[in-house]
């Protein structure tokens, strides 16, 4: 036990995660498992990304689940086309969120906002250009 909170465990196995709750706790002082959805964020930097990032933004939408996917935040690091290409999505893709830096700050710069505007407890990352390795089966 932790302080008054007893353990808990998370298990990733594949493209699974098992939340393992130890086995002494009574069932009447277990929290409701929906407080332990987990939810994401996935955050895109990206410069000058034009005709990769609107492909990329709705591959990721249908790839993670309606329910475990919380947010995309594209953070647009001062590129010229990416911004219209990302705002044209909006109004479809109600999880997508778009960060703008005024000038150019670079890709860790542009991860660290999306990180620090991120309202999801789990951030997952991906390159804007689409080069970050899918699984295609």
């Amino acid at each position: 036990m932790v302080g008054d909170r007893r353990p808990l465990y998370n298990v990733v196995r594949k493209n699974e995660s098992l939340l393992l709750i130890d086995r002494n706790w009574p069932r009447s002082e277990r929290p409701d498992s929906r407080e332990f959805l987990m939810r994401i964020a996935v955050v895109i930097p990206a410069y000058n990304e034009a005709g990769n990032i609107g492909p990329l933004i709705e591959e990721t939408i249908a790839a993670v689940p309606e329910a475990t996917l919380q947010e995309v935040i594209v953070v647009d690091d001062a590129s010229d086309c990416t911004g219209a290409e990302t705002k044209a999505l909006l109004s479809r893709c109600q999880q997508l969120r778009y960060l703008r830096h005024g000038k150019r700050a670079g890709q860790s710069a542009a991860l660290r906002s999306g990180v620090i505007a991120a309202t999801a407890l789990v951030i997952a990352t991906m390159d804007g250009d689409g080069r970050t390795t899918r699984r295609t089966s």
